[in-house]
């Protein structure tokens, strides 16, 4: 049924569902961390909730089993906008009246790239009119649906929340997402239903031919020779499970609708089947992964690489422009980020896979690059300014750097007197300098941009050698299996969801604050005081049924009596708190059921 073309406009539906053991995408803060991610997920319920009709679906070819389905609302389009006009786009007309103009924005993509000529002027021109479609498709498809504009005020304003459940509740905000001129939710949410029902899909189709998925992304599926199958046999059953989307392509180029990536292929044999050669994986976690080939003298090609987690980190040696972008073009990642995956890639196949080796041009001075754009980060550079010629201070929007300090483990190694001093006595400093391409130069004129008047030595700087030492061991909390210390094939949790926190724009000021070295301090919207009187009943259920009391739950919470107390009456209390209490009733009831079990 999902094979044909005229099934999918008929999904637009809203269906309320109360899940039990099903699979649907859950955000949540998995494990021990604050900070929130996605992972399709066995979800069991005790309020019923909304998703798409494509996610039900999910559910169901995933596991073979049918949700409850408690009611469906469907969407249907009216008449069509006035003064819709026509619009050319790198020299094609698209009329949104009469054209589907996504469709079109792809046809006209692949005509572009098909007609790209080897005469350099021509050449540039074509790729730059293919590139500016592709970004013009990418970003009109979907993120202009869900633009939300997120202004500061300066002081907490009452507003009307609204939440996964029908009610809304008042809160109170120093945050106002302003939603862009074509928000559209509805829209949004069916989009990104669909793209997750394509990628069961995919999922479904690999694991009938007995293969299996290593990652994924929104549009994508890494098919892994799990089986250790013959490489003609598992080449012919990857393409099997990709052939069959060919019925769902809507566009001029015809074929299936996922399309095989270059690093299956030799440089310059892109789509020769006959020279299709997949490669290597390793993979840390969703966005962490190298794709490589071995050589059969044992060295490595890098074929493409992720930079996440990376990115925020300047170079730590130069690397000529020209080539930069090419490699970034042709790997996705620039030179340095390319060295370090090689040698994380060596470490994989070594007796010590956690110890990455180094060599001496990652030991510079980890830094960040921002630009100084609020009161607050100019405030920093006041004392600095002082006695500097106008062209010598740092001024509105000028870059700056910001370095990072050693852990408090490595002081105790390397200056154990300095702990006792007044940077280090309440918390680490956090080192910030002028802009300066050297980053030496740099380093050795920064300062504690909380207490400007104090210089931060240079042998209390991190270097990036240390700031990627863990990389590799990033755990993938959202699967079972996935901690720091674990190998292997991941499992799918059960989730079972006791109340819903209202977490705002997911990526809001995201950048800015693993420039400054804030990237643990994750935004924190407080749960609604039905979401906390239900997570307070869940935790009393379990003191019942395990007969434990009050000092139970707070001697493994951590918590104080009167913060508990606060939680039962009503008042607020941090979603951090509220995680720590659940968390600590959940592990002894665990204990408990465990104990039963074996007596």
């Amino acid at each position: 049924m999902l094979q044909s073309p005229s099934v999918w406009p008929q999904l637009t539906v809203l269906a309320q569902v109360l899940p039990n053991r099903d699979l649907f995408p859950v955000r949540a803060a998995y494990g021990d961390s604050e900070s929130t991610t996605i992972g399709l997920n066995y979800l069991t319920a005790d309020e019923p909730m909304w998703f798409t009709l494509a996610d039900v679906l999910v559910s169901k070819i995933l596991t073979g089993k049918t949700p409850i389905i408690l009611r469906a609302v469907r969407f249907a389009p009216m008449a069509t906008q006035t003064g819709l006009k026509p619009i050319t786009i790198a020299g094609r007309q698209i009329h949104p009246a009469k054209d589907d103009f996504y469709k079109e924005l792809v046809n006209h993509r692949q005509s572009l790239k098909r007609r790209i000529a080897p005469e350099e002027a021509e050449k540039r021109r074509l790729k730059a009119e293919e590139q500016g479609v592709k970004i013009l498709a990418n970003a009109t498809s979907y993120g202009i649906f869900v633009e939300l504009n997120v202004q500061d005020l300066r002081k907490a304003e009452e507003m009307i929340a609204h939440g996964a459940y029908d009610a809304e509740w008042p809160c109170d905000s120093h945050d106002y997402e302003k939603p862009g001129r074509y928000f559209h939710p509805l829209l949004a949410t069916l989009i990104t239903g669909a793209a997750r029902l394509m990628l069961s899909l995919a999922e479904r189709q690999v694991l009938d031919q007995g293969l299996d998925w290593v990652f994924c992304d929104t549009d994508s599926l890494a098919i892994a020779n799990t089986a250790n199958l013959p490489l003609d046999e598992f080449k012919q059953r990857a393409l099997k499970a990709r052939d069959w989307f060919s019925r769902l392509n809507p566009y001029e180029e015809k074929g299936s609708i996922l399309q095989l990536e270059k690093v299956n292929f030799p440089l310059d044999c892109e789509n020769e089947l006959e020279k299709l050669n997949p490669p290597y994986c390793l993979a840390i976690s969703a966005k962490r992964y190298a794709l490589f080939n071995r050589t059969q003298d044992g060295d490595l090609i890098i074929r493409k690489a992720s930079g996440h987690g990376l990115g925020y980190l300047l170079p730590p040696y130069d690397e000529p422009s020209e080539k930069r972008r090419e490699r970034i073009a042709r790997i996705g990642v620039p030179l340095w980020e390319e060295d370090f995956w090689r040698e994380t890639i060596r470490a994989a196949y070594s007796e010590d896979p956690d110890q990455v080796p180094l060599d001496s041009r990652f030991v510079v001075p980890a830094s960040s690059q921002y630009a100084a754009t609020k009161p607050g980060q100019l405030a920093w550079f006041k004392i600095y300014n002082e006695g500097k010629s106008p062209a010598d201070q740092v001024k509105p929007f000028n870059f700056l750097l910001s370095l990072y300090a050693k852990s408090r483990l490595q002081m105790a190694a390397d200056d154990p007197a300095a702990l006792a001093g007044p940077q280090w006595r309440k918390r680490e400093p956090h080192p910030a300098s002028p802009y300066f391409k050297d980053i030496m130069k740099a380093a050795n004129q920064a300062f504690d941009r909380e207490r400007p008047e104090q210089p931060v030595p240079f042998h209390w700087l991190k270097t990036v050698a240390r700031s990627v030492a863990r990389y590799h061991l990033h755990p993938e909390r959202k699967f079972i299996g996935g901690d720091f210390d674990q190998r292997g094939v991941l499992k799918r949790r059960h989730v079972h969801a006791l109340a819903f926190q209202p977490i705002g724009k997911e990526a809001d000021e995201i950048e800015e604050r693993e420039a400054l070295g804030e990237d643990e301090e994750p935004l924190e919207r407080p749960f609604s005081l039905f979401a906390q009187k239900q997570v307070m009943e869940f935790v009393d259920d379990i003191k019942r049924e395990c007969g434990l009391g009050e000092r139970d739950i707070m001697d493994k919470a951590g918590v104080s009596h009167h913060t508990l107390g606060k939680a039962r009456e009503g008042t607020p209390v941090s979603p951090v708190t509220l995680r720590k209490v659940v968390f600590a009733a959940a592990q002894l009831r665990d204990s408990f059921r465990n104990m039963q079990s074996e007596t």
